[in-house]
């Protein structure tokens, strides 16, 4: 008897395993024969399973598939990863291990995950916003080249009022995400960009501001966006005279203003006092960039 102990309890805690996987199959994360050969290489789930470790499934908690926006990391080989965000009105903006899952690294891969303060995450669950919310996404790639971002799903959250964006900080954009969605980018080195891409939700619909031309035409950056302590403006030509920039709320009010004096090439500003919500800075030449006040 003493013998079949070890073997009980392992082939106890994989079954445990496989009801988790069928569990975490039903939002779309991975699929159930995959996870299946990877727990016969890693006994007890101790290693990788699609991408996903220390999930704890509380058979109370019923995962809606129409809660749940998936995320596709697309590679230059077709490698990909996927995640996936969860609005649900008992989660909390702390770890939960009802309804999330920690990223395990897939080396030699693309690697996408949440980021959740220190944690990195390939299921995220928040509560419902009810302001303008970013969740910053971070992109692991093994090689430069070309890679795409696609979503799953979002045709059929509950929350179908609401207008959910990628941004892309690097160009000051905002794309609305939906079904077609397909987002292409260029990397010009592997390693990990953690603060290039993040999903924004606006729940109260479309963002009034929401223009992309005008990001693309603005004669200056902005950086980090968004921003949650200070906003640098950097201009894409030097200025020739003292040049004041405008910050501009949803209501078309202007909220603060800054001076660039001639020859600077940035100017920093402590946004910290503004609400949360979308802003748009205009230039002396009247060109537009927009950023998100976290």
């Amino acid at each position: 008897m003493m013998h079949l102990y070890p073997l009980l309890t392992q082939v106890f805690s994989q079954s445990l395993l496989r009801a988790a996987l069928v569990v975490l199959t039903t939002i779309g994360v991975g699929s159930v024969s995959s996870e299946a050969n990877t727990l016969s290489n890693n006994q007890g789930g101790t290693g990788p399973v699609g991408g996903m470790q220390g999930v704890v499934i509380n058979p109370a908690v019923n995962p809606l598939v129409n809660d749940v926006l998936k995320v596709n990391l697309i590679g230059v080989t077709s490698n990909s990863d996927q995640i996936a965000i969860r609005w649900d009105a008992t989660a909390t903006t702390g770890f939960d291990p009802r309804l999330e899952a920690t990223k395990l690294f897939n080396a030699g891969s693309v690697n996408l995950s949440f980021t959740s303060g220190t944690r990195a995450m390939s299921i995220l669950a928040e509560p419902f916003p009810t302001v303008m919310t970013s969740y910053p996404l971070s992109v692991n790639v093994p090689t430069a080249g070309q890679y795409r971002i696609t979503f799953e799903n979002y045709t059929t959250i509950t929350n179908a009022s609401w207008a959910v964006y990628l941004l892309d900080a690097n160009s000051n954009t905002y794309r609305r995400v939906g079904d077609t969605t397909n987002y292409v980018f260029n990397l010009a080195a592997a390693g990990t960009y953690g603060t290039r891409f993040s999903l924004v939700v606006s729940p109260s619909g479309p963002l009034g501001l929401f223009d992309q031309r005008a990001d693309q035409k603005a004669s200056f950056a902005l950086c980090p966006n968004p921003a949650s302590q200070s906003l640098t403006i950097r201009p894409r030509q030097l200025t020739k005279a003292d040049a004041q920039y405008q910050i501009i709320n949803s209501l078309g009010q202007v909220v603060q203003t800054v001076n660039l004096p001639v020859g600077q090439t940035m100017v920093t500003l402590q946004v910290s006092a503004l609400p949360a919500g979308l802003y748009t800075v205009i230039s002396p030449d009247q060109t537009r960039a927009k950023f998100l006040k976290q």
